[in-house]
């Protein structure tokens, strides 16, 4: 009874931290010159993609997404951690602080529990 708990235990880690390995970061950087960066990805079920980059006070910044599956959406978030937007696939404003800013990619809950995937094209832009 004890090896059945503890295989058990040991099958329910490997599944739940599954999708928790399939996050990632990446930092943006900017090509020399360069006012923007379009990256791609994939995104399944829960996972979520990251991207950082650094801003400063008085930049405009652009965000857009594109995905044939409507479902997918960003959050931006500042140095501070706080959400600068609820969803949705652009996002424009002027940068209020100095820091590392964050745009996460990822689907919603009833879209992630079907497991649906969406390939992406991320555009940022810093003005």
């Amino acid at each position: 009874m004890k090896l059945f708990s503890i295989l058990s235990l040991l099958f329910l880690i490997l599944v739940f931290s599954h999708d928790s390995a399939a996050q990632s970061k990446t930092r943006v950087r900017f090509a020399r010159g360069a006012t923007s960066a379009t990256l791609s990805g994939t995104i399944k079920g829960y996972a979520y993609r990251d991207y950082t980059f650094s801003a400063k006070p008085g930049q405009q910044l652009s965000v857009r997404l594109s995905s044939k599956n409507a479902s997918l959406e960003i959050v931006v978030r500042n140095p501070a951690g706080e959400n600068l937007n609820s969803g949705g696939t652009t996002w424009n404003d002027e940068i209020a602080s100095t820091g590392t800013y964050l745009v996460r990619v990822l689907l919603p809950r009833a879209a992630a529990r079907r497991r649906e995937s969406a390939a992406f094209r991320l555009t940022i832009e810093i003005e």
